[in-house]
């Protein structure tokens, strides 16, 4: 094997594996997969209690609550419009009974993130008879564990009460809209990776002609030596 082959063996073997290692940061050699970590979001897992149909579930009971603390009792049903999801509707009323107008109160989820934590939902002031009521649309189905808590009331200390909602109608999934330029961005790598790919075969014929000059050449000069 003459020392022109040789160096054009070499040669080509240093551009192939230079193609390859393009292709491959790019994503462009057949049967890779990529692998993308879903969007999920930490939930509560299911509380063991059963809720009656529809949504409506008894009320849990409350820790025990100071003797000067305002009374919250707290209902879920479903709303009158199904997508809307359920309604919470609190009932706060003074320590001695009385129904309290112009309570705070604010609505809760118990959720698992990270330990139990309550999300907020939403609040509303209490009526002249001591009502409050939010709609909530959960994410999904299943036990909801809700805390409606009150605030507001002269002389009265905060007071709760929770709840088990059993859902059935839940949020539609969030989906992104893809916008129209999303197709382009896509296909960049595969052209950038095609770009590069010419620009090395270019390189390669280059330096394939330019061997084979030197070959060319060599036996020239070969040839001249056993002529003279």
């Amino acid at each position: 094997m003459t020392r022109g082959l040789r160096v054009l063996i070499a040669v080509l073997a240093l551009v192939a594996a230079t193609v390859v290692l393009q292709l491959d940061l790019r994503g462009l050699l057949p049967g890779q997969v990529r692998l993308e970590a879903p969007n999920t979001m930490l939930m509560s897992p299911p509380s063991s209690g059963q809720g009656a149909p529809g949504g409506v579930s008894a009320q849990r009971p409350a820790a025990a609550a100071a003797p000067n603390a305002a009374r919250v009792q707290l209902r879920t049903s479903a709303a009158a419009s199904a997508p809307d999801g359920y309604v919470l509707a609190a009932s706060v009323a003074t320590p001695d009974g009385r129904p309290a107008a112009g309570a705070t109160v604010t609505f809760y989820e118990v959720v698992d993130l990270l330990g139990s934590r309550e999300m907020l939902i939403d609040s509303a002031t209490s009526d002249g008879r001591g009502n409050a009521s939010v709609v909530y649309l959960p994410a999904r189905a299943g036990s909801h564990e809700i805390v409606a808590r009150s605030t507001g009331i002269a002389k009265a200390a905060s007071g709760e009460a929770r709840s088990t909602l059993e859902a059935t109608v839940t949020a539609k999934a969030y989906a992104p809209e893809t916008p129209s330029i999303s197709a382009f961005y896509n296909a960049v790598p595969y052209g950038v990776g095609l770009v590069v790919l010419a620009v090395w075969l270019l390189i390669a014929f280059a330096l394939l002609g330019t061997a084979r000059g030197v070959v060319r050449g060599a036996r020239r000069e070969e040839e001249k030596g056993v002529i003279a």
